[in-house]
């Protein structure tokens, strides 16, 4: 349970990151949450949006705070992490549910796009793991959840941008908490395959696909929150629907030549299928 647990949530007006706020607000959370309401591309805003659902939320009796600043901006992400400390005492908790998605073709995919998907999901989910680090290090620990996706892992036709930053985020997460566990500080992150409006258009829910629905990511994210997760860090853990999972790297048995000698070309090519499968 999350009770009075004070949570950042950036990416918080819709999506996973709005699953996430209603049900840490259930849990009894107190929430910073944040978004600025731009398109899927990262273009535009819409400031009032947050507010907008932080209103639903307080209604239902939620301690919530609202901010529509763009997490892009500089000392923003700072900025939230010390408003959450002002207004609640203290930082727990910081989920990063910002994302941006503009797909093209590999060699039509512009400089001005990789920088968004880089503002996005790498430099401001690391402004915002730095910040929080320096407010949960005075205070005991704290968890960090960086949300990213599986284009990162895999690779994605006509996602260049987006598969090169949350492939950044996953090595910034896995040496982050490496580095941050000494002060109790957890950095896990956490890969959804959900129907959102950055995936609406993609084959996999065409057909609507409602048990993967965002509303399906938000428990594990609530249990990285907890103090149940308070040995969890360091992992890439995959959620689709009912069904989570752990992302890993692995290398294979591979080939062993003879001696001290460089290996053969013929020798790479002799075995090769079998180091490498």
């Amino acid at each position: 349970m999350l009770r009075d647990k004070v949570i950042v949530i950036t990416g918080a007006a819709r999506g996973v990151g709005l699953a996430c706020a209603s049900r840490f607000a259930s849990q009894g959370a107190l929430l910073l949450l944040n978004d600025v309401g731009c398109d899927v591309t990262g273009h535009g805003a819409a400031p009032g949006l947050m507010e907008e659902v932080a209103a639903q939320l307080r209604a239902r009796g939620a301690q919530v705070e609202s901010d529509g600043r763009d997490i892009t901006e500089q000392g923003v992400p700072e900025a939230l992490c010390e408003l959450a400390a002002a207004r609640f005492g203290r930082l727990d908790g910081v989920v990063s549910c910002a994302g941006v998605v503009e797909r093209a073709r590999f060699g039509r995919t512009s400089d001005a796009a990789r920088a968004r998907a880089f503002a996005v999901s790498v430099e401001a989910p690391l402004a915002l793991t730095r910040a929080a680090h320096r407010h949960m290090a005075r205070s005991g620990g704290g968890s960090v959840a960086l949300l990213g996706g599986t284009a990162g892992l895999n690779g994605q036709r006509r996602e260049l941008a987006s598969a090169m930053a949350h492939g950044a985020l996953v090595a910034m997460v896995r040496t982050a908490a490496l580095e941050l566990r000494s002060d109790r500080v957890r950095v896990n992150a956490v890969i959804p395959t959900a129907l959102t409006r950055q995936t609406e258009d993609l084959p996999l829910f065409q057909s609507g696909h409602a048990k993967l629905a965002p509303e399906h990511v938000a428990p594990l994210v609530a249990h990285l929150m907890s103090d149940a997760a308070s040995e969890v860090s360091g992992q890439v853990v995959g959620v689709a629907g009912a069904r989570f999972f752990a992302y890993q790297v692995s290398e294979t048995e591979g080939y062993l030549g003879d001696g001290d000698q460089p290996l053969t070309e013929a020798e790479l090519v002799a075995h090769w299928d079998a180091a490498t499968r």
